[in-house]
């Protein structure tokens, strides 16, 4: 009996664990909600001294972002994003939160078709770079649900793989980090789509010319950048179309996978 009562008044504190690591979606990150003000993020999320960062941003209708870095466990941590002091995105890039169904950092995209049959796919242009396996990041998102993830290029595996899970007001537009800025644009994809170039929709791909990706190649040689590099604002006056950027972005990712030198 006596065993039984101490079972009974050990639930609590175990379920309380549990949630306090739960991603919800549309609604919160471990104990941090959607709406909840700046002082209650950093009451959840203290600032480290010399290690955590905050931002105030001009764009978008004006914004702030708070990052949280997850110190014990070496990883990116949390990103909250707040208009009027309150929050409107939380984006978890660590082990120590996850959904009810297991998917966190480093899931694979076919858990998250399995348990999310709805999502839209985007890609973020300009955005490639060595840290997120040097192609353009893809998110899948659920805009009803309120939840998205940023899926980036995993090269030890040679496929994509989740970093950032991402909980947003449901029905509302979702932006990454809260607001997509000049030179990268956003782009939607076919759904589940983990190819920019393959399965850039009709609108965006129709005009593609695959005859001037080496012209591209020529021209952006000229302003002395590896390929493959960031964009800048020489970069950007190329003149050829996204649908074009996004192909050579393909065919150097291919190259480079295949340990073509690629300039």
């Amino acid at each position: 009996m006596l065993a039984s009562l101490l079972a009974f008044a050990q639930a609590p504190a175990r379920h309380a664990l549990k949630e306090s690591s739960l991603i919800v979606p549309g609604r919160s990150v471990g104990g941090l909600d959607l709406g909840d003000d700046r002082a209650r993020t950093l009451q959840l999320f203290p600032k480290k001294p010399n290690m955590d960062e905050e931002y105030k941003y001009p764009f978008c209708g004006g914004y702030s972002e708070i990052h949280w870095l997850d110190f014990e466990k070496k990883i990116d941590g949390v990103f909250v994003y707040l208009k009027a002091e309150r929050v409107i995105q939380i984006e978890s890039a660590t082990p120590r939160f996850r959904t009810r169904e297991g998917i966190t950092i480093y899931s694979s995209p076919e858990l998250l078709r399995k348990h999310f049959p709805e999502m839209r796919a985007f890609v973020l242009l300009n955005s490639g770079g060595t840290v997120n396996g040097g192609k353009d990041l893809i998110y899948w998102v659920d805009q009803k649900r309120g939840i998205a993830f940023e899926l980036y290029y995993d090269r030890r595996v040679r496929n994509r793989r989740v970093w950032k899970t991402i909980v947003f007001n449901p029905g509302t537009e979702f932006q990454p980090e809260g607001c997509v800025v000049e030179p990268q644009t956003w782009h939607e994809l076919e759904p589940y789509a983990l190819d920019p170039l393959r399965n850039l929709n009709k609108e965006s791909s129709r005009n593609v010319d695959q005859s001037r990706l080496w012209s591209t190649l020529e021209k952006l040689s000229e302003f002395g950048r590896p390929v493959g590099a960031d964009f800048d604002a020489g970069v950007t006056r190329v003149g050829f179309s996204d649908a074009e950027l996004a192909a050579r972005e393909y065919v150097m990712g291919l190259m480079r996978d295949a340990g073509l030198a690629v300039r």
